[in-house]
């Protein structure tokens, strides 16, 4: 089987290099993609929305396929004593062969895009000192328990938590809420739901 590229999708993944390298996060992008109906994948998976995702947008700058290279023996499936556990080769051990007829990002391309993510993710970890904050696995200290366990009555996607400050002279109080995770990352054009539920009291 031969693969070819698909010259309407490499415009949306030259696009979304290009909006990286501008200065737009994962988010604007995926918002952007979406109020114009740009093309995307189909979902995996009953329950999901169409339209351009966080992950999606991330997945692309990422993938080195689109330098023209394939990447084999990325990861092991087993460990030192023979049982099964996946973990990351190291990149010495990873073979790396060129395709040229599958580039579709030049190299100042994607030096410009991942520069500009470099840069984001300094500024993150010098605003939280370092740490990399993020739901546990488990979700037992996350403050809002019902992430990803409630839907969107309308689009099917997961309700995730947010918090907003309200300053009126000088009182300030924080209100927790849920929100739909579709029209919070994706944008409007792919779920209308705005309306916030409460989470509890605020602060």
């Amino acid at each position: 089987m031969e693969r070819r590229i698909n010259d309407a999708e490499a415009v949306i993944v030259r696009e979304i290099f290009q909006r990286c390298a501008d200065g737009q996060g994962v988010k604007a992008i995926a918002k952007g993609l979406n109020a114009r109906g740009a093309l995307t994948q189909q979902p995996n998976g009953t329950g999901k929305s169409h339209g351009w995702a966080l992950s999606s947008v991330r997945g692309v700058l990422y993938r080195r396929t689109y330098l023209g290279e394939i990447r084999y023996g990325m990861t092991k499936k087993r460990d030192a004593w023979g049982q099964r556990r996946t973990s990351k080769r190291p990149c010495s051990e990873v073979l790396v062969v060129s395709q040229p007829a599958w580039r579709i990002v030049s190299d100042d391309l994607w030096r410009a895009a991942h520069a500009r993510l470099d840069s984001a993710q300094r500024s993150y970890l010098r605003s939280t000192s370092g740490q990399l904050w993020g739901r546990p696995a488990t979700g037992l200290k996350s403050r809002y328990l019902l992430s990803g366990l409630t839907r969107c009555a309308l689009c099917g996607g997961s309700l995730i938590g947010h918090a907003k400050t309200n300053t009126k002279g000088k009182s300030t109080r924080r209100w927790s809420y849920y929100t739909c995770s579709s029209y919070s990352n994706r944008g409007p054009s792919v779920c209308g739901n705005c309306l916030p539920v409460a989470h509890g009291r605020g602060e």
